[in-house]
C-alpha cells in the first residue's frame, strides 16, 4: 500500500480540515514534513495509528496525552445543542493499484444544559471495485493484510524514542519484536491447543490406581501454578516498564539543568547505568545457563542417593551369588524336549537330573529379572558418570557469577555515590527529582529481581510438570486397557516435538537473518568505522555491539549511536516482515550530531529506495546540508505552523 492523502478534521491541533498529499513518485519517494516542537508532527503519527487501529501511542508529555481528540478551540466554542466531529481519513492505493480509503471519526455534542458528550467512534473502509468506491465489510481483515497491528511499529515510529529501546535490558524487547515479525501466531496457537488436548487425554484416566490420580493432581497443580506465575510476571513486566519510563522522564529533566556538575554526573551515571545493565544481563544469562544445566540433570541429581543405594545392593547380591542365572525358558525347554543336556548326559527319562533341569523352568522369571537388573545397573552407572561433569560446569559457572556479582556491586556503589553527590547540590527541584529517581530506581531493581525469581520458578515448575507427565505416561502403559490412550499420547508428543522444532528452526533462522541485516545497516550508518566491528543477537535474544578490541559496548553507546542501532534493527525487521507498507518516522535525526546526521541523510535513500518514506523533522534536523543530501529523493515538502491564539496548526 502507498498513502496518497491524509485528511485531518478537528483532530487535535488540526482545526477545520487540513490535508497532506504524499509523494507517490518512485524516484522521489520521500515526503518531508517540517515543524518546530509542538507544531503537531507527532500528532500525524497518532492520527494514522488512530485511523487504522483506533490507538494513539505517541505523546511528548502527559499533558498532551490527557487532551481529548477534539480540537481545543472547537470544543470550547461548541454551543448548547450543537454537534461537531473529529475525523481522520487516510487515502491510498492497495498493492493491486486500486484506490482504498480508511476513515475513523467520532461525534461530540452538547445538550441544552451544556453537558458535553462523546459518542462511540465509527470506522469505515472503502475500496475501488469496478468504477465505484464500495464499503468493505471486514476492514480489520483489510488492515491485517496491508499492515498487521503486530508489525506496525516497524513502519510507523518515533525516532527519538528509539534511543530508549537499547538503554536498558533489551532481550525481551528484541525477542518480542522478532516474534511479532515472524508471524508464527497460528503455529503457537496449534502448539498451545495440542498441549491442552494432551493434558485432557492424560487426566481422562482416573480411578485406576492411586498413583495415576496423584500424578494427574500434580499435573493440574503445576499447570495452574505456571499459568498464575506467567500472568504475575506479565503484570510485573508492565509495572517495570512504567517505572523505567518514569526514570527516563526524570533523567531528561536532570539533563536539561544548567548546572554543569549535574550534567557531568548525569553523563557519568548514564555510562555506569549502561555498564550495570550489561553486567545484570550477563548475570541473568549465567543464571539461565545454570538453570538449564540443573533442569537437564534434575532426575539424576534428585535420585542420586537412591541410585547409590541401588548399585550397592546389586553389588552385594552379585558378590553373594544371590542373583539368578541368566537362562531363557526356550533354551531349557529345548533341552528337555531333546532329552539331552548340553554336557551330553541323557535326560530323556525321569530321574534326578531331569528333575533338576525341570526345576530351572520355575526360576526363569527370576532370570529375566536378572537381565533387567544388569541393564539397569549399566544405565544407573552411566547416569552417575554424567553427574561429575555437570558439577564441574556448575563450579565454573559459580566462579563466573561471583566475578560478575562483584562487578555489579562495584557499579551500584559508584552509582550510589553519584546519586549522593547530585542530592548534595543546593537546587530544590534537582534534589526532588533525584530523590524520586532513587525511589523509582529502587522499585526497578526490586521488580527486576521479582521477575527473575518468577522466571526461575516457572522454569523449575515446567521441569517438574514435564517429569510428572512422563511418570504418568509410564503408569498408563502398565495397563493393557490404556493401550489406545498410550498411542494417542505418543502420537501427540511426537507431533508436539515436530511443531516445537519447526518453530525453533523458523525463529532461529529469522533471528539470524535479522542479526545479519542489523549488522549490515549499523556498520554502514555508524560514523565510527574503525571502532565497531560486530552486532550479534544470541539465542536468548540479547543484542550485543562488539568493538575492535572484542569487548561488548552496548551499555556505553551514546544516545545517537543507540538511535542508529535501533534504526538499523527496525530496518532489518521491516525488510524481513515482507510487508510493503509506507514508512513514517518522527524525529529520525533528533539525537544525532552534525557530521553523522549528514552521513545518515546520504545513506537513508539508498536503504529505503523501494519504500514510500515520510520524515517528520524539526528545523534542527532538516539543516541545509541534510536537505541537500536528501534533495534528489524528496518529492513533497511541507511546513507545519501552529498559531496558538487560534489553537490551530496550518499545513503550508
Amino acid at each position: 500500500m502507498i498513502i496518497t492523502t491524509l485528511e485531518l478534521e478537528n483532530y487535535r491541533p488540526y482545526r477545520d480540515t487540513q490535508a497532506i498529499n504524499f509523494s507517490t513518485d518512485e524516484e522521489k519517494n520521500f515526503t518531508v514534513i517540517e515543524g518546530v516542537n509542538g507544531a503537531g508532527k507527532t500528532q500525524i503519527l497518532n492520527a494514522i495509528t488512530w485511523c487504522l487501529y483506533g490507538k494513539e501511542e505517541h505523546f511528548r508529555s502527559e499533558k498532551d496525552k490527557k487532551r481529548g481528540i477534539l480540537n481545543d478551540h472547537v470544543r470550547s466554542n461548541l454551543g448548547n445543542g450543537q454537534r461537531t466531529k473529529a475525523r481522520v481519513t487516510l487515502k491510498g492505493k492497495d498493492t493491486d493499484g486500486k484506490a482504498i480509503q480508511f476513515e475513523r471519526s467520532v461525534v461530540f455534542h452538547k445538550d441544552q444544559h451544556g453537558n458535553f458528550f462523546e459518542e462511540a467512534p465509527e470506522f469505515y473502509c472503502f475500496k475501488m471495485l469496478g468504477k465505484d468506491m464500495e464499503p468493505i465489510s471486514s476492514p480489520g481483515f483489510m488492515i491485517n493484510r496491508i499492515l498487521p497491528e503486530g508489525v506496525r511499529n516497524f513502519f510507523i515510529f518515533d525516532g527519538e524514542k528509539l534511543d530508549e529501546f537499547f538503554r536498558e535490558e533489551n532481550a525481551e524487547k528484541v525477542k518480542q519484536a522478532i516474534s511479532d515479525v515472524s508471524q508464527l501466531t497460528l503455529l503457537d496457537a496449534t502448539i498451545d491447543h495440542l498441549e491442552k488436548t494432551l493434558d485432557g487425554i492424560r487426566t481422562s484416566i482416573k480411578g485406576q490406581t492411586p498413583q495415576v490420580d496423584l500424578l494427574n493432581e500434580k499435573i493440574g497443580l503445576f499447570s495452574a501454578s505456571i499459568e498464575t506465575m506467567k500472568q504475575e510476571k506479565i503484570g510485573k513486566e508492565k509495572d517495570l516498564e512504567e517505572v523505567r519510563k518514569k526514570v527516563r522522564e526524570l533523567d531528561d529533566k536532570l539533563r536539561k539543568t544548567d548546572v554543569q556538575a549535574v550534567t557531568k554526573s548525569q553523563t557519568d551515571r548514564d555510562s555506569l547505568a549502561g555498564l550495570l545493565s550489561s553486567t545484570e544481563n550477563d548475570i541473568e544469562r549465567e543464571n539461565e545457563h545454570v538453570r538449564n544445566i540443573v533442569i537437564a540433570a534434575l532426575p539424576a541429581l534428585v535420585c542420586r542417593d537412591a541410585i547409590d543405594f541401588t548399585l550397592k545392593k546389586i553389588g552385594e547380591k552379585r558378590t553373594k551369588g544371590e542373583l539368578p542365572p541368566r537362562i531363557r525358558r526356550t533354551f531349557v525347554s529345548e533341552l528337555l524336549e531333546n532329552g539331552e543336556c548340553i554336557c551330553g548326559t541323557d535326560i530323556s527319562k525321569d530321574g534326578e537330573r531331569r528333575k533338576k533341569i525341570s526345576q530351572l523352568i520355575k526360576e526363569i522369571d527370576l532370570s529375566e529379572i536378572s537381565e533387567y537388573i544388569n541393564d539397569g545397573n549399566y544405565e544407573l552407572k552411566n547416569t552417575l558418570d554424567k553427574i561429575i561433569p555437570v558439577q564441574q560446569e556448575l563450579d565454573e559457572a559459580g566462579k563466573r557469577l561471583t566475578e560478575l556479582e562483584g562487578r555489579e556491586k562495584k557499579y551500584k556503589e559508584q552509582l550510589a555515590e553519584l546519586s549522593a553527590s547530585l542530592k548534595g547540590l543546593n537546587i530544590e527541584e534537582i534534589r526532588n527529582n533525584e530523590f524520586l529517581r532513587e525511589q523509582y530506581e529502587s522499585q526497578r531493581e526490586s521488580l527486576s529481581g521479582e521477575i527473575s525469581v518468577l522466571q526461575t520458578k516457572i522454569t523449575t515448575a515446567t521441569g517438574n510438570l514435564d517429569l510428572a507427565r512422563k511418570e504418568l505416561e509410564v503408569e498408563i502403559k502398565k495397563s493393557d486397557r490404556n493401550a489406545g490412550v498410550a498411542i494417542q499420547i505418543k502420537v501427540g508428543e511426537d507431533a508436539l516435538d515436530l511443531l516445537r522444532n519447526s518453530r525453533k528452526n523458523s525463529i532461529d533462522k529469522i533471528r539470524m537473518t535479522i542479526e545479519e541485516k542489523t549488522k549490515k545497516y549499523f556498520l554502514s550508518l555508524i560514523w565510527k568505522k574503525e571502532t565497531y566491528t560486530e552486532v550479534t543477537i544470541d539465542e536468548n535474544y540479547n543484542m550485543s555491539v562488539i568493538n575492535s578490541l572484542g569487548s561488548e559496548c552496548l551499555g556505553t553507546l551514546s544516545a545517537g549511536e543507540r538511535q542508529v542501532l535501533a534504526l538499523s534493527f527496525m530496518a532489518a525487521l521491516r525488510e524481513v516482515s515482507g510487508f510493503e507498507a509506507p514508512i513514517i518516522i518522527d524525529t529520525p535525526l533528533g539525537r544525532i550530531s552534525k557530521a553523522p546526521k549528514e552521513k545518515i541523510a546520504e545513506l537513508l535513500p539508498k536503504y529505503l529506495k523501494k519504500s514510500q518514506v515520510t520524515l517528520l523533522v524539526t528545523d534542527e534536523e532538516y539543516t541545509p546540508p541534510v536537505k541537500q543530501k536528501l534533495s534528489k529523493s524528496v518529492g513533497k515538502e511541507y511546513v507545519l505552523e501552529y498559531v496558538e491564539k487560534e489553537s490551530k496548526t496550518y499545513v503550508r
